[in-house]
Order: structure tokens, then C-alpha cells, then sequence
């Protein structure tokens, strides 16, 4: 079986990160991996990211356990919907941009319209691929 980070995965290790209400928590990515039906891997990869990211500060014990200094930039990142958000900006971005590619083909002088097409192929292939990431 693959296990694939998804935006819904990471949104369910902010949403108990932000849980207890402190900017402090300690994380035992073994039960979490469990709690989230996937591996201790795949949710050290997500909190390296979130670091990476400027989302939070770790520091990695012994046993599977990090102590988690959470930024404000996490809270800020959940109340905006978190990555399930972005995700949906980003499809709803892509398809208004293939849509006035699309009407302004239309309007475009014979010499201008390949160009259009080609910025049109663009749009389409880059929609065809995020349609193999839905999850």
C-alpha cells in the first residue's frame, strides 16, 4: 500500500498540533503515525516540511519523540484553510487562467492566435496533471 502526503493529512497534524492551545508540544510521531493511519516516516517528512516552511521549530528525542515550538505562522495557515485551501485556490486559479486564455484567443488577430494556442496547450497540461493529484 502507498501512503501519499496529501493537503488533508497535513491540515489533520496542524489541526492537533494547534490542539492543545500552547505554542509548545511534545509529539510522538509513532502514536501519531498511528492516529493518522500512515508511517512515523511520512509525518517526520510533513513536520520537516512545516519547518522548512517557517511553520514551526523542532528539536528530535530519542524514542520518536519532538518537542514542537509552533510559529504564529501555523495558526495563520489554519485559519485560512490550511493546504486543502491552497490546493483549491491554486485548481480554481489554473482554470480561470485557461479560461481567458481561451477568450482571448477569440478576440486575438489571426497573427497573435498561435501564441494564444500555445499558452492554451500550457494551461490544459497543467490542468491535465493537478486532475492526477485529486484525492
Amino acid at each position: 500500500m502507498i501512503t501519499l502526503i496529501t493537503p488533508e493529512l497535513k491540515d489533520n497534524i496542524i489541526k492537533d498540533l494547534l490542539s492543545p492551545g500552547t505554542m509548545y508540544v511534545q509529539c510522538n510521531i509513532n502514536e501519531t503515525a498511528k492516529e493518522q493511519d500512515t508511517s512515523s516516516d511520512i509525518i517526520e517528512a510533513i513536520l520537516d516540511q512545516f519547518e522548512e516552511l517557517g511553520l514551526l521549530r523542532q528539536t528530535k528525542l530519542i524514542g520518536g519523540k519532538i518537542n514542537i515550538y509552533i510559529n504564529a505562522n501555523l495558526h495563520d495557515l489554519y485559519n485560512q484553510g490550511g493546504f486543502k485551501a491552497q490546493e483549491v485556490l491554486l485548481r480554481e486559479n489554473i482554470n480561470k487562467l485557461g479560461l481567458e486564455i481561451e477568450l482571448l484567443s477569440k478576440q486575438l488577430s489571426p497573427d497573435l492566435l498561435e501564441k494564444a494556442n500555445k499558452l492554451a496547450c500550457i494551461g490544459s497540461s497543467i490542468i491535465s496533471a493537478l486532475s492526477l493529484f485529486k484525492s
